[in-house]
């Protein structure tokens, strides 16, 4: 008997213990609750104020004000402009989206239609309505104004819902891994560093410094953004790395793609053959600084370019010298397949 009476005392005090902590979670300091979404049964105000008297509903008696709720609360994660959420009918109205237009009274101006690649719709009496880039309630709104405006209706009963919102896309399309069409949140959007990382991240060839995003807005002329990714980077400024646009196309600058080569021979430090990028263009003298330079052998005054033509093999005299003397103007652009020759000196 005295175990059994030592174990009973044991579990009242364990129950007591977790009513306290639960009392302690109940009466959690009022600047906590910023941290949590306002719900149905809070308040949205921030400041706590007192509970009202308790009443009884249907002969039961009252859950005292310091009780809490029966349902459990779950709090729910803060919401930022970049996290994905459900749609909601304050979004704006995007291509594919399933649109519901109810008009009371009016079957014929009642309608469920996907937003078409034009952006709007005809309808009876009304002719044209935009639909894409506006939300439901100014859709609703522009057509009662123009029912009301052609006095076909009076104080026209209108409702304008999102049966099912399109997915929304970005596309990549160079310097990246894995070049594809990426998914947007809906009513959110994504930074460009963060759709490159989805993209796993740049090529080895990829030159973070020239990125291009290509918008086309619907109601303007398409636009280019120069973006300095490597500034993005190596800075912590977050406010200089862009958010992207629905149907915004990425491009970062891939000096691998398409590469060309030159061939450096005669007295340089390592001949061979090497590769440039058509967008970059290469030299003469560039060519000689890949190639580690001249040998102490080579005579730069005879040092020549050969280029194959559609007439045949040709060759243009360089005066190398010249140009490491600092008359650039000497220096020649070099195409595919070009021959550099530094001949040896014989003196």
């Amino acid at each position: 008997m005295g175990r059994t009476a030592s174990r009973s005392r044991a579990l009242r005090c364990a129950v007591v213990f977790a009513c306290a902590g639960c009392t302690g979670v109940a009466r959690a300091p009022d600047d906590a609750a910023p941290l949590l979404p306002p719900t149905a049964s809070t308040a949205p105000s921030v400041t706590a104020k007192p509970a009202p008297p308790a009443t009884q509903a249907q002969g039961k008696p009252a859950l005292p004000a310091t009780t809490p709720a029966p349902a459990p609360v779950v709090a729910a994660p803060l919401e930022t402009p970049l996290a994905p959420r459900a749609p909601r009918g304050d979004d704006p109205l995007a291509v594919g989206d399933e649109v519901r237009i109810v008009v009371v009274g009016q079957a014929d101006l009642s309608t469920q239609l996907p937003v078409p690649p034009r952006g709007s719709i005809e309808l009876p009496v009304i002719g044209s309505l935009a639909l894409a880039g506006r939300t439901a309630g100014d859709v609703a709104r522009e057509l009662r104004e123009r029912l009301e405006a052609a006095r076909f209706m009076v104080s026209p009963e209108v409702a304008v819902s999102v049966v099912r919102f399109a997915a929304r896309r970005v596309f990549v399309v160079e310097g990246v891994a894995r070049p594809e069409a990426y998914e947007l949140p809906v009513g959110a959007g994504l930074h460009l560093t963060q759709v490159i990382a989805l993209a796993g991240g740049l090529s080895a060839g990829a030159d973070p410094s020239h990125v291009t995003i290509l918008r086309r807005p619907r109601d303007g002329a398409a636009q280019r953004i120069a973006v300095d990714l490597r500034a993005i980077l190596d800075s912590d400024r977050v406010d200089l790395d862009p958010i992207l646009e629905q149907d915004d196309t990425v491009i970062v600058r891939d000096l691998k793609q398409g590469e060309q080569s030159v061939f450096v021979t005669g007295k340089v430090r390592t001949p061979s053959s090497y590769r440039f990028s058509p967008r970059e263009g290469i030299t003469f003298l560039q060519a000689i600084v890949l190639a580690g330079g001249l040998d102490k052998y080579a005579n730069p005054a005879r040092a020549a370019l050969l280029r194959r033509t559609a007439d045949g093999r040709i060759t243009i005299p360089v005066d190398l010298e010249r140009i490491l003397a600092g008359d650039l103007e000497r220096d020649l652009p070099l195409q595919a397949g070009d021959v550099v020759f530094v001949p040896e000196s014989f003196f």
